[in-house]
């Protein structure tokens, strides 16, 4: 059972849907999903984002075309909020390499490999670790660990070989 105040319990957003404000829960989540899933054209978004969030609450058939709207809306702002971030990271700190995980086994082996792979390239790159659940579903990332260079995710939910992360540093 799932106590109200877990961390792993997912959050509760208030959206307005219609005239109406309601909670929505999982929305950080759903969008994280539907993100993982891209590119898909805006019609495929809104009704993966429709399917995902039925996951997770209920939603009458009468106010789909409500809530489809309300989860656009905050998909797309996620979005502009995601892009801004790695423009920022891109522009602040182009030699930064991201591990967005929890502090599980994996993502402790993820970080270990890529300071591997660094040394072994001879590359003056840091490695921030990234453990804020907000933070790390606003780069799109559903499932941990996560792995971004250059501002772009290039591996999720698994521990990349040290030969694949190292040919992914040499791009950046």
């Amino acid at each position: 059972m799932t106590k109200c105040c877990d961390p792993r319990a997912p959050r509760t957003y208030k959206v307005k849907v219609g005239d109406n404000l309601v909670g929505i829960v999982g929305l950080d989540l759903i969008i994280a999903g539907v993100r993982s899933l891209e590119p898909l054209s805006k019609e495929a978004v809104k009704s993966e984002l429709l399917k995902q969030a039925r996951a997770y609450n209920y939603i009458p058939d009468s106010a789909g075309e409500k809530y489809v709207e309300a989860l656009y809306r905050e998909y797309l702002k996620k979005l502009n909020e995601v892009n801004d971030e790695q423009q920022d990271n891109q522009d602040g700190q182009p030699g930064t390499i991201k591990i967005l995980g929890t502090g599980c086994p994996k993502c402790i082996k993820l970080e270990k490999i890529v300071k591997e792979a660094i040394e072994e390239l001879g590359r003056d790159l840091s490695v921030e670790k990234v453990t804020d659940l907000d933070k790390i579903t606003s780069h799109g990332v559903a499932i941990t660990p996560g792995l971004v260079l250059g501002g772009k995710v290039v591996s999720t939910g698994r521990v990349p070989a040290k030969k694949e992360i190292i040919n992914w540093i040499k791009e950046i």
